[in-house]
């Protein structure tokens, strides 16, 4: 059903241009349903109309990594990542990128896997919980590998936004004692 819903899609795409926020969201939809391979065919078609799309590039990464062409994802990942984009979507990729980066590299390679600069959190915007999950996986990933500065700017600059959210606050003050900030949480 979601095959024919996204080949009935693809075939009015061709004759009419269809706003990309659309198109990204049947994409990503498509993507969460499981239906990885329509999924990325999508992706790499938005893709194609605006090599810029950070967002769409670092969900096409994903896509790829997930059927299995990490290669491909790799370059995605490390494309969208030397852009400049929205804070949340450019933690979200650094976040699939480290995840799969140690899922895939050797211990000795964990230096090279953080070339990239991180965004603080918004400032003043509360995280839904989706984004909290996303930001206290990234502050592990970072401190697997060794970045405990940047844990503590990222948990740092986020704790504000959470204050109000004692479960994620407590992770998040877990997750800098494990980095060694162990007087700060104290």
């Amino acid at each position: 059903c979601r095959a024919i819903s996204f080949l009935g899609w693809f075939n009015v795409m061709k004759n009419t241009k269809p706003d990309a926020e659309t198109a990204r969201n049947e994409a990503y939809n498509l993507h969460k349903s499981g239906n990885i391979r329509d999924a990325v065919s999508l992706y790499e078609t938005i893709f194609a109309a605006n090599p810029m799309n950070a967002d769409v590039a670092g969900l096409l990464a994903l896509a790829l990594y997930q059927v299995g062409d990490s290669d491909k994802a790799f370059k995605y990942w490390t494309q969208c990542l030397a852009q400049d984009s929205d804070a949340t979507i450019r933690l979200r990729n650094a976040n699939n990128y480290l995840t799969a980066f140690l899922a895939k590299g050797s211990a000795k390679k964990r230096e090279n896997a953080f070339n990239f600069e991180l965004p603080a959190w918004p400032k003043g915007r509360i995280p839904v919980s989706a984004e909290s999950g996303l930001v206290l996986s990234l502050a592990r990933v970072l401190n697997q590998i060794g970045r405990k500065q940047q844990v503590f700017a990222l948990l740092q600059d986020f704790m504000p936004a959470i204050s109000a959210e004692l479960d994620v606050l407590g992770k998040a003050l877990r997750v800098l004692w494990e980095a060694g900030y162990v007087q700060w949480v104290d």
